[in-house]
């Protein structure tokens, strides 16, 4: 077995190498063969086999050639193939335009001829409307035109959704034409309905229907039953008229009045009371809807009822019902009158000025006593005031219907230690004052400070600093204060008196008043008006002071206001603006020709917060400043705009900062991109400043170390 195994092996291999010698001479031949015979593709097949797959070509074959020769001659064949079929189609099409031409000419002759034979019959037809009508029917549709009851079927007036009328008419025209018509519907008592004047139909020759307009509410019926007529009109002539009947049901009604009316009111006292109504209706049953919660029915028959109204413990009321049928009602409005309790009030002295008020209500003024008003029932509360007298306490009073309710008020004389309720008792303003002296003029004439003012009821403090911003001098003074109105008034005024110590700050250097010594005394007096409607708790938004300060040798004058400018907005959260403000500062200071570098901090909430900075100079010298800050914007405003004034320290001289800044509207609570504007000023000294938000250098800073990375 073994033998033979190896027999077939060496057999098997001899038969593959003869095959293999083979290869190349038999498949080229076969592809030169197809080629000459015009099958390219197909010699293009041999060709490739023979390249790949014959191991005994020859290095110098020529099959590359044979193969580029066959594609050559594939596109060859393909573009006549391409060239052989477009003629092929432009011939189709040819003859599919004349024979669309010839179609053409025959439908326009035909036409031609048509036209001819119907215009005459057209003429007849046109004054006929085109149409001959021979019979309308009508159905119940709904809002999306579902048949609910078939046209001929009987039709009842509380299922109506849409009367929708169908016409069955001869076509009078030789061929389809749109004809536009009107038609009108007319109810039952004959009055025209509605009228339809852009209606229109399509007619065919012969017999044709058509649904015409129709007319209803999608969610309740509009007719009543009755027999109501439809006309349809073309030209100014009407073609036909139809009537159509709806129905009622058993349990339905054709008419319902209540009195004989189809709507009607009543009203009743505040005791209260009862009225008999009579129903008048063809239904074989009615009901009541909607009772008000103050009324109840007696005595209800098959014709009439009694309606009881309850007395009335307050306000006047007003309600309304229905009486009904299933498919017909009738309003009734109730009304009653409120009823009344009355209000005694008096007190051990006479004309006493008395105002009320209720949890729904405004205080309103409503005499002097001794007083009797009537009032609906209800919880009051009552204030008593007169001119001279201490502030009582209000009383609270129950008023009930026909009783009388008293209250009583002891008043007393004001003896100047009362509280003036409506008063503020704290007054902040800032104040300027402007100095001059008798006979020498000062170097100095601007002055910046404050007034502060307490006062409970007619008596309190006053005090007042004041800084002179080209001298360097400071003014103080404290001393009594006096309210000259009552609580109730609407502008609170006030006078002040104070002995003023002024203190030189460089001890007579420019001031010729304080020669070798550093203090000066000096009296003060004033006037201030506050509008009381104006006070935000204890304290006053809208104060003015006129004032002078003065002795032998000089006079200021000042005048300090309160900070009104904000008052209607310092209730409001700015939540649209930042809160807190990290800035930049650089300043330059033009007598010392000194730059200075260095940062301020702000903070504000609303409309008020504080101001702080820190400068130090290239040469030495520095300044430090804290004021306070006001914002003067609100945030329906896009731009924040805030201003800030205070005291500073400029090279260990006293000095004063003020500034302007910008800012934007934005939701984050630090504030990146603002700039500000200021000024410090320490007598003839002038260092303006300059700063911007810390984003702003921060970009700078970030830019230029990736440019100098770079």
């Amino acid at each position: 077995m073994k033998r033979i195994v190896v027999f077939l092996f060496f057999l098997l291999a001899g038969i593959c190498g003869l095959m293999g010698q083979n290869c190349y001479e038999s498949t080229r031949a076969q592809g030169v063969s197809a080629y000459n015979n015009g099958q390219y593709s197909k010699a293009k097949e041999y060709f490739e086999a023979a390249l790949n797959g014959c191991p005994d070509k020859p290095i110098d074959h020529d099959l590359d050639e044979w193969i580029r020769k066959c594609l050559s001659a594939i596109e060859a064949s393909a573009r006549r193939q391409e060239a052989a079929e477009k003629e092929r189609l432009d011939l189709e099409y040819r003859q599919k335009e004349d024979r669309e031409q010839r179609q053409r000419e025959e439908e326009e002759r035909r036409q031609q001829e048509e036209q001819s034979r119907l215009s005459e019959a057209w003429r007849q037809s046109e004054e006929r409307g085109y149409i001959e009508v021979t019979d309308i029917v009508f159905a119940n549709l709904d809002s999306n035109w579902n048949v609910l009851d078939d046209y001929g079927e009987t039709l009842y007036a509380s299922d109506m959704r849409y009367l929708a009328p169908k016409i069955y008419y001869n076509g009078l025209v030789p061929e389809e034409r749109r004809i536009d018509f009107f038609a009108r519907l007319y109810d039952r008592e004959g009055d025209l309905l509605m009228e339809f004047d852009d209606d229109y139909i399509f007619v065919k020759p012969g017999d044709n229907t058509a649904v015409m307009y129709p007319v209803g509410n999608r969610h309740e019926s509009v007719f009543r039953p009755g027999r109501y007529r439809y006309e349809v009109w073309y030209g100014g002539r009407k073609l036909y008229t139809q009537y159509v009947s709806l129905y009622k049901r058993p349990d339905e009604s054709t008419y319902l009045t209540v009195d004989g009316k189809s709507n009607l009111s009543v009203s009743f006292s505040g005791d209260g009371g009862s009225k008999t109504f009579a129903v008048s209706t063809d239904a074989e049953d009615w009901r009541l809807l909607g009772v008000p919660s103050f009324c109840s029915v007696e005595n209800k028959t098959s014709n009439t009822f009694t309606l009881r109204c309850n007395g009335n413990a307050g306000n006047a009321r007003k309600d309304f019902f229905w009486v009904e049928t299933k498919n017909d009602d009738v309003r009734i409005d109730v009304s009653q009158e409120e009823a009344f309790g009355t209000l005694s009030v008096s007190a051990n002295v006479p004309m006493v000025g008395i105002s009320i008020s209720s949890s729904s209500s405004t205080t309103q003024f409503i005499g002097h006593t001794p007083l009797r008003y009537n009032l609906p029932p209800g919880s009051y509360t009552v204030r008593a005031e007169k001119d001279g007298y201490k502030y009582v306490s209000p009383k609270s009073v129950r008023i009930t219907r026909d009783q009388v309710s008293y209250a009583f008020f002891q008043l007393k004389k004001d003896r100047w230690i009362s509280r003036e309720e409506n008063c503020a008792a704290h007054f902040f303003e800032p104040k300027y004052g402007y100095g001059f002296n008798f006979g020498d003029d000062l170097v100095s004439r601007h002055y910046a400070g404050f007034n502060y003012g307490y006062v409970r009821a007619h008596m309190g403090l006053h005090t007042s600093l004041m800084y002179g911003l080209g001298h360097s001098d400071i003014t103080f003074s404290i001393g009594p204060l006096l309210r000259l109105t009552e609580g109730w008034r609407f502008i609170d005024f006030q006078l002040y008196a104070a002995p003023v110590v002024r203190y030189d700050w460089n001890t007579g250097v420019a001031d010729p008043i304080f020669k070798n010594e550093r203090w000066h005394l000096m009296g003060e007096a004033g006037l201030r008006m506050n509008f009381d409607d104006a006070n935000f708790g204890d304290f006053s938004w809208a104060s003015l002071s006129l004032g002078c300060q003065f002795s032998k040798d000089a006079v200021i004058p000042t005048a300090g206001v309160s900070l009104f400018p904000v008052a209607f907005a310092m209730g409001m959260y700015e939540k649209e603006f930042s809160r807190h403000f990290l800035d930049v500062l650089g300043g330059y200071d033009f007598d010392n020709g000194e730059i200075f570098l260095g940062g301020s901090y702000s903070w504000i909430k609303t409309h008020l917060g504080f101001y702080t900075s820190f400068l130090v100079g290239f040469d030495g010298g520095w300044s430090a400043s804290v004021a306070p800050l006001f914002r003067l914007t609100t945030d329906i405003s896009a731009l924040d705009l805030q201003v800030y004034a205070g005291p500073a320290m400029l090279d260990m001289e006293f000095a004063g900062d003020m500034g302007l800044r910008f800012a934007w509207r934005g939701g984050t609570a630090l504030s990146l991109w603002d700039f500000a504007f200021g000024c410090q000023i320490s007598g003839s000294r002038i260092v303006p400043t300059f700063s911007v938000g810390i984003g702003i250098p921060l970009v700078i800073g970030t830019c230029g170390a990736a440019f100098a990375f770079l």
